[in-house]
């Protein structure tokens, strides 16, 4: 008896972890990602606080923004939200994400002359909710398919006013929940490794590679100033639009042509059934081998 519930308790364990322990490591690879930020200023009296980050609108237009590179292995998006958590807010902020068109490297309040120039022909208003002090919004638009890795700006959305009513939002972090598939030839084009496919959330960090080599192509003509007028209105939400004209490759795929194959992937969870059953009898064999071998050197007890 005692050594059929050895069995029986080996056997669960081995599988209990088989189940746990695969599909974390079938998940490790993200989605998208934070790669890394940089942020800068005009303002006499930045206040962000360590490790975090400003946007700022003064009364003639922007006086701290922010850009961020987001890295994207997954060849189908199905989720994309960048989270901002806001830490001190002076006025009502209203903010945007656009798309840069010149290269930028992380900065913690650099002069505003060093920051990257937002193309918000294209861009995704931020939603903020003041009682959980965030800001969000879904970027699907602005990233499309992988592997890639695309620059974005949050920046103050413009009224209608000439006037613009100033506003002062500091942020502690930025994070990304991120949910698509990784196809297997996506993958091994960059040399990422095994295909997966999973959620992430990250933060944003400092990359340790060099970043103007991605995610942005040759930066338009937009003459001396390096942050234009923004665009009077963002773009409708629900309105398809192009991606910008430095990060658009072919065009958007619908779902029936990217993803995993059917019957693949997260279609079909328990397609490594058979790999938990092996695992399971091979430990369960080891426990009882393990116990008579212990019974022999009388170690244990008969049953």
């Amino acid at each position: 008896m005692r050594r059929r519930s050895l069995l029986v308790w080996a056997a669960g364990a081995a599988l209990l972890v088989g189940m746990v322990v695969l599909p974390a490591a079938a998940r490790a690879q993200a989605a998208a990602e934070i790669a890394d930020t940089g942020w800068w200023t005009q303002s006499p009296a930045p206040n962000a606080p360590a490790g975090g980050f400003e946007v700022a609108e003064g009364p003639q237009g922007p006086l701290s923004v922010a850009a961020f590179h987001i890295r994207v292995e997954a060849t189908t998006l199905t989720q994309a939200v960048l989270t901002l958590s806001e830490s001190q807010v002076v006025g009502t902020p209203t903010l945007q994400v656009c798309p840069t068109t010149s290269v930028w490297t992380p900065a913690t309040g650099g002069a505003y002359s060093s920051a990257p120039t937002p193309n918000c022909a294209t861009s995704v208003t931020m939603t903020r909710n003041a009682t959980g002090a965030v800001d969000t919004a879904d970027i699907r638009k602005l990233i499309g398919p992988g592997p890639t890795t695309v620059s974005l700006m949050v920046v103050p959305l413009p009224g209608a006013a000439p006037v613009q009513v100033p506003f002062d939002a500091t942020f502690s972090a930025a994070t990304m929940l991120a949910d698509g598939d990784i196809e297997p030839a996506a993958a091994a084009d960059t040399g990422s490794g095994s295909a997966s496919s999973g959620t992430s959330g990250s933060s944003f960090g400092f990359d340790t590679s060099p970043p103007a080599a991605v995610g942005v192509g040759p930066s338009p003509d937009l003459g001396a100033a390096p942050f234009p007028a923004l665009s009077p209105t963002p773009s409708p939400a629900d309105q398809p639009a192009a991606a910008a004209p430095a990060q658009e490759v072919g065009r958007f795929p619908t779902a029936g042509q990217v993803g995993l194959p059917k019957g693949h992937g997260a279609d079909k969870p328990w397609g490594r059934a058979w790999v938990f059953a092996i695992v399971a009898l091979a430990v369960g064999a080891l426990a009882a081998f393990a116990r008579r071998w212990l019974h022999t050197l009388g170690w244990l007890e008969s049953t």
